[in-house]
């Protein structure tokens, strides 16, 4: 008897995984709740920083504006992605060192969950070619967040992303970004169209 249920029930979890794998379907959606920017003192690279969330739009999108006052020819960057399934229940979902922040700015980065973050950000806009200079600053208004995106792996729970941007091993500037859960109202997922 005990071999026979899980059994059973194979079709029922292969069923779910499918729909969730092949239709892409969810129950929820990823919204911003905070943006920040931090910048280092010790460099003068950086002019003018705006990062921030406006929670009147539906749903709230994000705002991020670098602007640079000398010329950045190499950027280094790294990313953490960590879901935050409760208030002590953390995982890392993906962390990315040492990547090209031109290459990354220029989609030219072959790494999926880079795409994704990519993909994501220029909702709002384009990142400049490299040099950054002030007359192509970073410049992303308006970011939402398509969790149908996500790999279908992510669990339904908040995020935090911490993007950090390095020139040689001096920290630039760093974003940091929390996200919540918004539940999809009337969701219906569908096998069959």
């Amino acid at each position: 008897m005990t071999l026979i249920r899980p059994i059973i029930l194979y079709p029922v979890y292969i069923l779910g995984f499918l729909s969730i794998v092949v239709l892409g379907r969810r129950s929820f959606d990823v919204a911003f709740e905070s943006i920040s920017c931090t910048t280092n003192v010790k460099y003068a690279n950086i002019s003018t920083t705006s990062c921030y969330v406006d929670d009147s739009q539906k749903p709230p999108k994000g705002y991020v504006s670098i602007e640079m006052s000398k010329v950045v020819t190499n950027l280094n960057m790294s990313i953490d992605l960590i879901a935050l399934k409760s208030n002590t229940e953390h995982f890392k979902v993906f962390s990315e060192k040492n990547v090209d922040g031109c290459m990354f700015m220029e989609n030219k980065i072959e790494t999926t969950m880079l795409k994704i973050v990519y993909e994501i950000t220029t909702t709002g806009g384009k990142y400049p070619k490299c040099p950054i200079t002030k007359d192509n600053h970073i410049d992303l208004k308006g970011i939402t967040i398509d969790a149908e995106k996500f790999p279908p792996y992510l669990p339904e729970a908040k995020y935090s992303m911490s993007l950090k941007t390095y020139i040689g091993p001096e920290i630039l500037f760093r974003i940091d970004v929390i996200t919540k859960v918004i539940q999809k109202k009337n969701h219906k997922q569908r096998i069959f169209y």
